[in-house]
């Protein structure tokens, strides 16, 4: 018998939800799930936990000005979710990016492989129950982005 690996929870909880139709879960995993940051995202939903403040321009609890550094960097264009970062999750996002760029510097693509598995092993490992519903809540905003053509 193989391992488990975040593969595996990618399709159990596509296979178990409650949300959405299987299909569109399935589809879910294999299109928008196949993104390194997209996996990242599981995580950093954790990490903002529900009361957290998302960076947006309306949410004057964090505020441009108050980003500098790694923690700007980490708010790189294109990159998913971003509205919804909090300063906790920019700073483990910037650590993520601090580790790719190092796992490159030192193996090459090599390295980043290696990096991205380790973290999908990383994430695998959290319960359950806060898998699912971070994928849950990923889900639906794709949903809703898919829905609305962006």
């Amino acid at each position: 018998m193989q391992a488990p690996t975040i593969w595996t929870v990618l399709d159990s909880w596509a296979a178990n939800s409650t949300v959405g139709l299987q299909t569109e879960r399935q589809r879910f995993v294999r299109t928008h799930m196949a993104e390194t940051d997209n996996i990242l995202e599981i995580l950093l939903r954790l990490v903002r936990g529900e009361r957290a403040t998302p960076f947006t321009q309306a949410a004057p609890a964090i505020s441009p000005p108050s980003i500098a550094g790694p923690l700007r960097a980490a708010l790189s264009p294109g990159s998913p979710h971003i509205a919804q970062q909090t300063h906790v999750s920019l700073a483990v996002l910037a650590v993520w990016r601090m580790t790719i760029e190092y796992a490159l510097k030192a193996l090459q693509e090599k390295g980043r492989t290696e990096a991205e598995g380790r973290l999908g092993e990383i994430i695998r490992c959290l319960p359950s129950h806060l898998l699912y519903k971070s994928l849950d809540g990923i889900f639906k905003e794709w949903k809703v982005e898919k829905k609305s053509g962006r």
